[in-house]
């Protein structure tokens, strides 16, 4: 037999059971927007910062970029197939320079980059294409160059203290990732 009771815990449960639900709906996308995305680096962060040479992939995939402090970088793209041979590209000297956004976060603009180290389906002269800025939530057109997000993190994540680790994000989205770090074995660049 149902009484007033249970009927009352029904209707509070029902309710809160809603207001829950609508809570939810409310912050999601107040939650996907609030607060940095990513945060600056660091104030001794430079142009010099990144000179060094980052790879992104595994041995048998592997694209390689070396950025030099004259203001050029050269990118080196490696892959290894089941049959046939290994695609193997090599750029010239090709200018790179930084932009900033308005939250401080450094873009790295490389002129001529290739998009076939991340997919060899696109042939390696081609230079235009797009991403995802996941720091911004909006897309990024690339014509005739490559932009990559200057990202950085430490052991005491998030407030950036020394150690400071810095990535290179290719900006396929948040889910997908294309990242460099710096060569275990770089050469002088």
């Amino acid at each position: 037999m149902i009484t007033n009771r249970h009927l009352s815990f029904a209707l509070a449960f029902g309710a809160i059971a809603l207001c829950l639900a609508v809570l939810a709906a409310c912050l999601v996308p107040i939650l996907r927007t609030a607060g940095p995305r990513c945060l600056p680096p660091p104030a001794g962060f430079s142009e010099a910062t990144l000179v060094d040479t980052w790879e992104a992939g595994v041995p048998r995939h592997r694209d390689t970029l070396t950025i030099r402090a004259d203001g050029t970088y050269s990118q080196r793209i490696h892959v290894e197939f089941p049959e046939g041979p290994p695609l193997d590209y090599q750029t010239d000297a090709l200018p790179w320079y930084l932009s900033y956004s308005s939250e401080g976060i450094p873009y790295l603009h490389l002129t001529g980059y290739s998009f076939c180290g991340m997919n060899v389906a696109i042939p390696c002269t081609e230079t235009d294409g797009d991403g995802h800025d996941v720091c911004r939530n909006e897309r990024i057109e690339m014509n005739g160059e490559g932009i990559l997000l200057v990202l950085a993190t430490s052991d005491a994540w998030p407030t950036l203290e020394e150690p400071v680790y810095y990535y290179l994000h290719y900006p396929l989205g948040s889910e997908n990732s294309y990242v460099y770090a710096r060569s275990d074995n770089a050469e002088a660049p």
